[in-house]
């Protein structure tokens, strides 16, 4: 609905490391673009610790002296720094719905209650399918499932898009 009819809809991408979400992610981003859709992107640092902030930066060492919020604008990009602990996935996507995204494309967070892509690479990945919710479909590029599933794979990025343009209603409103 979105330009502040505020309903985004929630793709997320869950899978093991390197088994090409970042990838998917930017290829669903440019076929969005071209429709004229606003996307938006979360990805979970799941290595531990912080991501790191970009080195040597006035807006860097506003946020090491201890500025809850540091931004720094230039030619059109903003970048944000938020120091605040146990930052909620709802909070992101709040402040996302108040810059009228269409849609919010999740990398990671194995964890939260939104529908999800599954990326796996080998057969033993399918495993992931028992540790996480809402799996709408998998996308396995290396054609490794062989058993049959209750859930459509896909082994092409152009099919898995098509699929998912065809029926948006899988996906969470936010």
């Amino acid at each position: 609905m979105n330009e502040m009819g505020l309903i985004m809809k929630i793709i997320q991408m869950v899978g093991y490391k390197d088994s090409g979400k970042t990838t998917l992610i930017n290829y669903f981003i440019e076929a969005f673009n071209k429709d004229n859709y606003r996307v938006a992107t979360i990805k979970h640092h799941g290595h531990g610790g912080q991501p790191l902030g970009i080195e040597n930066t006035d807006s860097e060492t506003n946020r090491q002296a201890g500025a809850v919020a540091s931004a720094v604008e230039g030619d059109g990009l903003l970048q944000l720094s938020l120091n605040k602990n146990n930052i909620s996935i709802e909070n992101i996507l709040f402040f996302y719905q108040q810059l009228a995204m269409d849609f919010v494309f999740i990398e990671g967070y194995k964890k939260i209650p939104f529908p999800k892509i599954l990326l796996i690479k080998d057969q033993a990945e399918i495993a992931l399918l028992e540790e996480i919710e809402k799996t709408v479909c998998i996308l396995d590029r290396n054609e490794t499932i062989s058993s049959s599933l209750n859930i459509p794979v896909f082994h092409h990025a152009e099919e898995l898009l098509s699929y998912l343009k065809a029926d948006l209603t899988q996906f969470a409103d936010f």
